[in-house]
């Protein structure tokens, strides 16, 4: 469907649908969508998305790599890969350094494996485009390339690696005056961060990026950005701040028309309030987030969603119907099974396919299954010693222990419990236990501060009546 009248025209000036003629349409969509008029810049988004599903199955030769060129930055933005990597698979058969476009050619084909969870193979094209873009002196694409190592490296948990590419790139875009790219640094800085830990770091870099976009107005990219704060937010275990930052998020989301980042931004929302024991609440916005994954999918928008994101939502799904009220395991089931696919289908996903067997084994437990129970947190834990995360140690040990106390454990099987867990699994069933105190802690002490906070704001003026102090 033809959705604005400078489409209507382009379309009209051309005599036929050839390959040449929608690459000249590509072009000036592409100007329009990198645009920093935020009502220009959607346009473009709806408009070239539009051109992608007529050209989707066109990439003959000699134009195919003019495709690859004009729709980099749309697939880029929206990730709406579809044939995309075909196309790219099908150039870089036949490039070598020597040739200029190898330079991008190196960094999309990277960035699409990235996205689909090759990052090794990622790599070794980012790798190559790194020594192409030197020997071209191409700066513009030797920041790229460095840029997509860097997200690449941080999926691998390589974050030190990760961050001196990413700030190879930033130094880089800042010469170049990118400001744009400059943002696109600073969200894999903070998901480099968030990924190991560093709350605060992360926090702080993503809104290095927002304020970047926001100073050229540039709005739809905001969404993801958002959306990114609110999950550190989360993991801080801020969530008054979480809850702001996902509103915020949703609207630039529903304002951009930005599906992929909406639907994540439903699911932050729906694990703030799974972390705030409010079930139904949850359930409700986890449906809201695969129904938007749903209905974008059939309508071609900009799907199929990354594998990640997408792996996270069905595991919170499972976990959120799972729960009572109105407990429902055959779906907790159906969710849980999707999210091993996703993760299946990516690199380094040992730790999520590890949250997935926890998952079913909590399931058995509420079934007072305890057999099955049992056998599927001793698979979590030999799995979770082999890649040593003393976390989901202390996690299947804590279970393991809950089970033989409530199914009346005798001797024998206590005996077998510690030889099972082992001396690591009891020290990390400890620290686990007591990180889990101090979170609850933690969220009292933030709980009765913003309740003080709200007293203090109460002033009163010289009539005796009362006002809010809107001051933050």
């Amino acid at each position: 469907m033809i959705t604005t009248e400078l489409t209507k025209y382009l379309y009209n000036q051309v005599s036929s649908n050839t390959s040449k003629q929608w690459i000249k349409i590509a072009k000036k969509l592409e100007a329009k969508m990198l645009s920093v008029n935020p009502s220009e810049s959607e346009k473009g988004v709806k408009e070239l998305r539009d051109l992608f599903t007529r050209i989707i199955n066109d990439y003959s030769y000699p134009y195919r790599r003019d495709y690859c060129k004009v729709m980099m930055n749309y697939c880029e933005m929206t990730q709406d890969w579809r044939e995309y990597g075909k196309w790219l698979e099908l150039e870089i058969n036949d490039i070598d350094l020597e040739d200029k476009d190898s330079t991008w050619l190196y960094f999309a084909f990277g960035r699409f494996l990235e996205e689909t969870g090759k990052f090794r193979k990622s790599v070794d094209n980012h790798l190559n485009g790194i020594q192409a873009s030197k020997q071209h002196k191409d700066y513009y694409y030797l920041a790229l390339n460095h840029l997509g190592m860097g997200v690449s490296l941080q999926r691998m948990r390589q974050p030190d690696d990760a961050e001196y590419h990413l700030f190879i790139a930033l130094e880089i875009f800042k010469e170049l005056n990118d400001v744009l790219k400059q943002a696109d640094v600073h969200v894999n800085l903070g998901s480099c961060y968030d990924r190991n830990g560093k709350s605060k770091l992360a926090i702080s870099h993503y809104k290095q990026a927002e304020e970047l976009l926001l100073s050229i107005n540039y709005e739809f990219d905001i969404g993801r950005i958002l959306y990114s704060l609110g999950i550190a937010y989360l993991r801080n275990n801020d969530f008054y701040n979480a809850s702001l930052t996902f509103e915020h998020s949703q609207e630039y989301c529903l304002k951009t028309n930005n599906d992929h980042f909406l639907a994540a931004t439903l699911y932050g929302i729906a694990w703030l309030q799974y972390l705030k024991g409010n079930i139904v609440e949850s359930r409700n916005w986890i449906k809201e987030s695969i129904k938007k994954i749903d209905t974008s999918s059939k309508r071609g928008n900009n799907f199929v969603m990354l594998p990640e994101i997408q792996g996270h939502i069905y595991l919170l799904a499972g976990a959120i119907y799972s729960k009572p009220p109105e407990a429902n395991y055959g779906d907790a089931i159906k969710y849980l099974d999707l999210a091993q696919q996703a993760y299946e289908d990516l690199e380094e996903t040992d730790t999520q396919l590890l949250n997935v067997l926890a998952n079913r084994g909590r399931i058995y437990e509420y079934q007072e299954d305890w057999d099955k129970a049992e056998a599927t947190f001793l698979e979590q834990l030999y799995k979770s010693r082999q890649i040593s995360s003393s976390s989901v140690i202390g996690d299947a040990a804590i279970h393991l222990f809950v089970i033989n106390v409530l199914r009346k454990s005798n001797i024998t099987k206590w005996i077998n419990f510690f030889k099972n867990i082992g001396v690591d699994g009891l020290i990390n069933l400890i620290r686990n236990r007591i990180k889990y105190f101090q979170r609850i802690y933690k969220s009292k002490l933030q709980k009765n501060i913003r309740q003080e906070h709200g007293k203090s704001t109460r002033t009163f003026r010289a009539n005796g009546s009362t006002e809010t102090n809107r001051e933050s």
